[in-house]
């Protein structure tokens, strides 16, 4: 039984395990993690750029999402099972954001914080992308 596939970029080989083969409807192009990160940050920016001069686009605040998420995260009763908590100081950790500043408002951030975890977010998602789909708990 192969254990691996091959995939040719280029004059490169590139090996997967199993639970990394492209989904049956497979890409023409296959990218990279950091080709992903960096697509992801690249459209944020674009975006930024687009919108700076405006307060709204389609009757929302620019960035509003970011509000949602972090009330979703901190929301009591969403987290009675599961400390989503947890996973949201993951993320301000891997945005490089002081402890103190994990409770405040996307709206409260330095400019530069709320770019470092708009960065993360984009990062933990193009890593869910790779994430195996076949898990089992026993």
């Amino acid at each position: 039984m192969n254990t691996t596939t091959d995939v040719q970029a280029g004059e490169a080989v590139i090996v997967r395990l199993p639970e990394h083969r492209p989904a049956a409807w497979d890409r023409q192009v296959s990218y990279s993690l950091d080709e992903k990160i960096n697509g992801l940050n690249c459209t944020a920016k674009v975006r930024g750029k687009l919108f700076e001069k405006k307060d709204c686009v389609n009757g929302k605040k620019i960035n509003a999402g970011m509000n949602v998420f972090l009330k979703e995260m901190r929301s009591m009763t969403n987290n009675r099972e599961r400390d989503n908590g947890r996973v949201l100081n993951a993320i301000f950790f891997l945005a490089e954001i002081d402890k103190t500043k994990h409770s405040v408002e996307f709206d409260e951030l330095s400019e530069d914080e709320q770019i470092r975890l708009i960065e993360a977010i984009n990062q933990i998602k193009a890593v869910t992308s790779i994430f195996p789909t076949d898990l089992a708990i026993k």
